[in-house]
C-alpha cells in the first residue's frame, strides 16, 4: 500500500514499499523553473518520438 501527502507549500510526501523496502520519498517544488530547457538545451534523437 502506498500513501501520498502534502506535507508544506512546496512539499510532497510519498510512502510505500519498493523492493520489499519500505520507502519514504519527499519532492521540493523548483521555484527556479525548468533547467533544461531555461538553459535552451534541446534533446535531438535519432529516430523521431512520435512515429
Amino acid at each position: 500500500m502506498s500513501r501520498r501527502s502534502s506535507v508544506g507549500p512546496g512539499l510532497f510526501r510519498l510512502e510505500g514499499h519498493f523492493e520489499r523496502a519500505e520507502t519514504v520519498i519527499l519532492l521540493r517544488r523548483n521555484e527556479n523553473g525548468a533547467l533544461l530547457t531555461g538553459r535552451r538545451y534541446h534533446w535531438i534523437n535519432e529516430f523521431p518520438f512520435n512515429r
